[in-house]
C-alpha cells in the first residue's frame, strides 16, 4: 500500500515540474514540423544573404555571422551579432526570411533598449536566465516540500514560480516585438512579394505560440498550487526529516561525490573570474561539449546525494541547501527525460516518411564555405557579460549542501 500512496504523491509533483517543459518541446516540435512543410515562395536571394545586404544599407551596427548547419538561429546581445544556421543563411524559402527578419528585430529592441537605459537593456537577456533559474529552484522547492513537509519551502516554490512567469512575459514582449519590427523590415522591402509577408506572419505566430504555451503551462501550474501544496503535506513513507538513521550507501557516495563536485565548483568559479580565451570552433565545441558532460554528471550525483541523505541534517537552512542543491540537477535529469521521449518519436517520424530529412539543407555559398565557427559563442565565452557569469554561479549551488552534510555526519 506504500508505494501506490507514494506515487499518488509524487507522480503529480513532477508532472507539474515537468509541464511547461514538455509544452515547450512539443509545440516547438509542431512549429518545426510546419515550417518544414510550409517553408512559402522561394525568393531571389538566400535569407543570410538578403539579411546582410538590408543591415549594411540601413547602417546598423549588429553583425551578421554564419553558423554551422547545427548551430541556433539566434540574436547574442553580449556579441551584437545575429547568428543563423548555415542551413537558414542559404534558404531561399519565406520562412528562412520571416527567421533572420525576427532575429534582426531582437537586434532593434536592443538597441532601442540601450539608447533609453542600459539597465533596461540589461533586462532582456537576463530575464531568459532568471527565469531558467527560478523554474528550477521552483521544481525543487516543490520537491523540497514534500521531501521535508514544510509549507515555508512550498511558499518559495510558488515564489519562484511567480518570478519565473514574470521573467516570461518580458520574454513574451521581447519576441513580440522583435516579430513586429521583423514584419516591418520585410515590408519595407519592396524586392520582397506581398506572399512572403503572410508565411512570415504565420511563421513567426506560431514561434510566439510556443513561448505564450510555456508561459501558460506556468500559469496552469501556478493555479494548481494549492492543491500542489495539498498533496505535498500528506504524510507518506517517505523518510522524515530527523530520522535517526541515514542510507548508508548514499554517505560512501558522498565521499567518492566530494572530490569530484569540489572541482567542478572550482573550475566553474575560475571560469566566472578569469574566463577561458575560445579562438577555435574547436575549442568552442571542446568548451561546449565539456560543460554539457559535467552540468550532467553533477546533477546526478547531486540527485542521488540529496535522496539519500536528505534527512541526516535538520533545520530551515539544511533545507534550503538541500532545495539550492536539488535546483542543479533539475535541469540536467529534465533534458534526458526530454530526450528519452523526443528521441523515439523522430526516430518514429523519420522511419514513417512524416518527418524527412532534406537534401537542400547542404548549402554551398561562398560565404558559409567557412561557416565551421560561431564568433559570437567564441566572444560570449572569452568575455562573458556579467549576466551570463551569475548563470555560472548557479550551477554550483549544491556547495552549501556539500558543507553542512560534512559536519553533519562528522558530528556522527
Amino acid at each position: 500500500m506504500d508505494v501506490p500512496m507514494n506515487l499518488t504523491i509524487w507522480i503529480p509533483l513532477l508532472a507539474a515540474c515537468a509541464l511547461p517543459a514538455f509544452a515547450t518541446t512539443f509545440l516547438g516540435f509542431v512549429q518545426h514540423l510546419r515550417e518544414r512543410r510550409e517553408e512559402g515562395p522561394e525568393l531571389a536571394k538566400p535569407a543570410g544573404r538578403w539579411l546582410r545586404q538590408t543591415v549594411e544599407r540601413r547602417g546598423d551596427t549588429v553583425r551578421v555571422e554564419v553558423h554551422p548547419h547545427s548551430g541556433m538561429d539566434a540574436y547574442f546581445p553580449g556579441t551584437g551579432a545575429i547568428g543563423l544556421s548555415s542551413r537558414t543563411y542559404g534558404s531561399h524559402a519565406a520562412v528562412a526570411y520571416a527567421v533572420a527578419a525576427h532575429e534582426h528585430g531582437h537586434a532593434q529592441n536592443m538597441e532601442r533598449s540601450e539608447a533609453t537605459s542600459r539597465w533596461l537593456a540589461d533586462i532582456l537577456p537576463t530575464a531568459r536566465l532568471a527565469r531558467t533559474f527560478a523554474f528550477r529552484a521552483f521544481a525543487a522547492g516543490l520537491i523540497g516540500g514534500a521531501l521535508f513537509h514544510e509549507v515555508w519551502l512550498l511558499v518559495f516554490a510558488a515564489g519562484m514560480q511567480l518570478l519565473s512567469l514574470g521573467a516570461g512575459l518580458v520574454i513574451l514582449l521581447d519576441e513580440g516585438m522583435a516579430s513586429k519590427h521583423g514584419l516591418d523590415l520585410l515590408k519595407a522591402d519592396r524586392f520582397v512579394p506581398r506572399d512572403v509577408l503572410s508565411v512570415a506572419r504565420r511563421s513567426m505566430r506560431g514561434a510566439f505560440s510556443v513561448y505564450a504555451g510555456a508561459v501558460l503551462a506556468e500559469l496552469a501550474v501556478l493555479c494548481a498550487m494549492p492543491w500542489l501544496a495539498e498533496l505535498a503535506m500528506i504524510p507518506g513513507p517517505t523518510p522524515r526529516l530527523g530520522a535517526p538513521t541515514v542510507w548508508a550507501p548514499a554517505v560512501w557516495a558522498y565521499l567518492v561525490f566530494v572530490p569530484l563536485l569540489g572541482l567542478r565548483a572550482a573550475h566553474v568559479l575560475h571560469r566566472v573570474f578569469r574566463p577561458e580565451p575560445v579562438q577555435s570552433d574547436f575549442r568552442l565545441f571542446t568548451v561546449m561539449h565539456r560543460e554539457s558532460q559535467w552540468e550532467f554528471l553533477a546533477g546526478a550525483c547531486v540527485l542521488l546525494l540529496v535522496a539519500g541523505l536528505h534527512s541526516a541534517g535538520e533545520g530551515a537552512l539544511f533545507q534550503f541547501s538541500t532545495v539550492l542543491a536539488t535546483s542543479t540537477a533539475v535541469g540536467p535529469v529534465g533534458a534526458l527525460v526530454r530526450a528519452l521521449v523526443l528521441v523515439p518519436v523522430v526516430l518514429g517520424l523519420l522511419w514513417t516518411g512524416l518527418l524527412q530529412e532534406s537534401d537542400e539543407d547542404v548549402v554551398l555559398l561562398p560565404e558559409t564555405r567557412d561557416a565551421d565557427a560561431a564568433p559570437a559563442l567564441m566572444a560570449l565565452y572569452t568575455n562573458p557579460p556579467w549576466y551570463l557569469r551569475v548563470s555560472w554561479v548557479t550551477h554550483v549551488a549544491y556547495v552549501p549542501l556539500l558543507v553542512l552534510l560534512a559536519a553533519e555526519l562528522a558530528s556522527r
